[in-house]
């Protein structure tokens, strides 16, 4: 067979591309091993370095776990800050699965020096201080098991901004309530501030960050607006006349109940605004109730509490709807027993103890659209919200008592102590709990016998 034969010929392209295709492999793996590596040795520092900088966020995912930030407080002096702050922080990112998150939290107080430990991903941390202007830092890579270290948050006394207000006619508005958040990487972050009325219709909000704010309109007759707005001095904008939403709150015979408070916990709306816990309006004599400011393209979930504490949810509520009918069931009791040692419990006033509950809650919306600044896909319907009550608990020498109303549909933890239990709860049901604070062990029985 002669040394030119196919068989030998194809032998040697065989080898041929596999030589290349190994190279190949060689430099692309080198590559990417580099790229990695200057990820990590940019981005983050060990407890060993002499310089270090705050990471720039990178298009990478995250593994799980955690990272150390640690850092610095400073007055607008440059002079480290001397009184107890909380730190805030948000992180957001993309797991190896492809599952996106993104959680809050808070730790502190601190002074002019913090270390924390918290979730890889990007993260941003902000403080807020009631002399000085919301202040923040990042987004920083925050990566598994490393730390990221002098990361400064500056105190300053931020900027002012002017508000006119007028109505679709050009008549100044003069009774509204003005105030303004910061938003950062599309999340609105921190608390509302609220504006100083300086004129006829102009309001004033102080100590403002340089960043987006998100600015929410509020008066009686108008719809509540919420808009963000850039780094303006002074900003003009008109306000709709609101196209009122009646109803009326019953109990479960079809009675009407006064002074049912509606509380939303969560609106959804172009902005995704976050969780809130404030009353939309209080029934009337007859159980009636207009709601004259809401917001025009918003939806509203949260619940109806009676005065003797029967309680349900409510599901999207929205603007110009008419005659909406809301029944609060019979509302399930929790009570408990609680024995051992009384000193694990937490106190208030007057070092009465205390144990709490918590509600998570899930609500659904029918349809939903994408919102241009919502990191949530069109296809997420539910939607959850939670609510925190304190309990006081009665106490002689060997037993504790308590008695809880109010339950709601979804899943309840009910803390005593340094222990939670775990109730999943239909909202109907009553539920009573025994815990031994000594030994940590509980008991929970559905619709005790005698109740």
């Amino acid at each position: 067979m002669s040394e030119n034969s196919p068989k030998n010929t194809g032998a040697f392209l065989f080898a041929s591309v596999l030589v290349c295709v190994l190279l190949a492999g060689l430099i692309a793996g080198g590559y990417y091993l580099n790229h990695y590596l200057s990820i990590l040795t940019t981005s983050t520092h060990s407890a060993a370095s002499t310089t270090s900088y705050p990471a720039t966020p990178t298009m990478m995912y995250f593994q799980p776990g955690q990272g150390e930030v640690t850092g610095n407080v400073l007055l607008p002096s440059g002079a480290p800050n001397t009184e107890d702050i909380l730190i805030y922080y948000a992180v957001s990112g993309t797991e190896h699965t492809g599952g996106e998150y993104y959680e809050t939290g808070v730790f502190g107080p601190v002074q002019s020096e913090f270390s924390e430990q918290i979730r890889s991903g990007n993260v941003i941390l902000y403080a807020e201080h009631p002399d000085y202007a919301f202040s923040y830092a990042g987004p920083i890579s925050n990566i598994n098991g490393l730390i990221t270290e002098d990361f400064q948050l500056n105190l300053t006394k931020g900027r002012e901004l002017e508000v006119e207000l007028e109505d679709e006619k050009g008549n100044p508005i003069t009774n509204a309530t003005v105030s303004a958040a910061a938003v950062i990487s599309a999340h609105q972050l921190g608390s509302f501030r609220e504006a100083e009325k300086i004129d006829e219709n102009v309001y004033l909000l102080k100590m403002m960050p340089a960043t987006t704010l998100r600015i929410r309109l509020s008066a009686p007759g108008y719809s509540t607006r919420e808009e963000d707005v850039d780094d303006y001095d002074h900003w003009s904008t008109q306000m709709q006349t609101a196209k009122p939403t009646t109803g009326k709150v019953v109990d479960a015979d079809g009675n009407p109940v006064a002074g049912a408070k509606l509380r939303h916990l969560l609106v959804a709306d172009e902005f995704e605004d976050p969780t809130h816990d404030a009353i939309l309006t209080t029934t009337a004599e007859d159980g009636t109730f207009i709601l004259d400011q809401l917001a025009e393209d918003a939806v509203y979930y949260g619940i109806v509490e009676s005065p003797d504490m029967q309680r349900t949810l409510f599901n999207e509520l929205k603007e110009d709807q008419k005659d909406v009918e809301i029944k609060i069931p019979k509302t399930g009791i929790i009570t408990g027993t609680i024995r051992g040692d009384f000193s694990l419990l937490k106190t208030i006033n007057n070092n009465q103890p205390i144990i709490g509950v918590r509600h998570e809650m899930i609500f659904t919306e029918n349809k939903r659209a994408s919102r241009h600044h919502s990191s949530i896909s069109p296809f997420d319907m539910p939607y959850s919200a939670s609510i925190h009550d304190r309990v006081e608990v009665t106490t002689d020498d060997k037993t504790g008592t308590f008695e809880f109303k109010g339950t709601l549909p979804g899943k309840v933890e009910i803390q005593i102590g340094p222990y939670l239990v775990p109730i999943d709860s239909n909202g109907q049901d009553d539920w009573h709990v025994e815990l031994d604070l000594t030994t940590g062990k509980s008991e929970v029985i559905a619709n005790p016998e005698g109740r």
